[in-house]
């Protein structure tokens, strides 16, 4: 990068050793995310949530059109959840959750019910098969009972956190 006040460097000798660069060792977590169909979903963000204390605290990756991720490398000995939220994805409509090895999902939304996995080694087939989620709509008048157009409304779970939000349409219109 140059700028204004940048010092000129001259080099003496030559380098005859560079550094010796070692690719990171640890284990990978794949698997694929698809719909309850079986239709893959490109662009689902899947986060391997654990590892405190780490260089590999909740490392993630996203979905590639195939469905497939691959998270890592992670050292062994570590645990994780595994979590996918498909808000990015091809279907946004699907629930976020978590992995759960139990048929014919693989899936549960409470992160407390979630699979512990841990890193004694590769962990492949970590797949999750995300169901549709439930829809909110209605319609948002001020008072004097007209339209809120662009009015913004969240719908927020019992912990106080936003599992999804909306604007208003000029109808005072909304689905979550």
């Amino acid at each position: 990068m140059a700028t204004a006040s940048a010092s000129s460097v001259t080099a003496w000798a030559s380098v005859t050793t560079l550094p010796t660069i070692k690719p990171a060792t640890g284990y990978f977590i794949k698997g694929k995310i698809t719909n309850t169909s079986g239709t893959p979903l490109n662009s689902v963000l899947v986060w391997a949530m654990g590892g405190a204390g780490t260089a590999a605290e909740d490392p993630g990756t996203w979905t590639d059109a195939l469905g497939n991720y691959t998270i890592g490398p992670v050292p062994l000995n570590n645990t994780y959840k595994i979590e996918a939220n498909p808000t990015y994805s091809s279907d946004p409509s699907l629930q976020q959750g978590w992995y759960l090895n139990s048929l014919p999902n693989n899936f549960t939304t409470a992160e407390s019910s979630a699979l512990t996995i841990s890193m004694t080694g590769d962990k492949t087939g970590v797949n999750m098969r995300l169901p549709k989620g439930a829809s909110i709509s209605g319609t948002v008048k001020v008072t004097g009972g007209s339209a809120c157009n662009g009015c913004f409304v969240e719908a927020l779970n019992l912990t106080g956190s936003v599992v999804a939000y909306a604007s208003t349409s000029s109808l005072g219109a909304y689905t979550l």
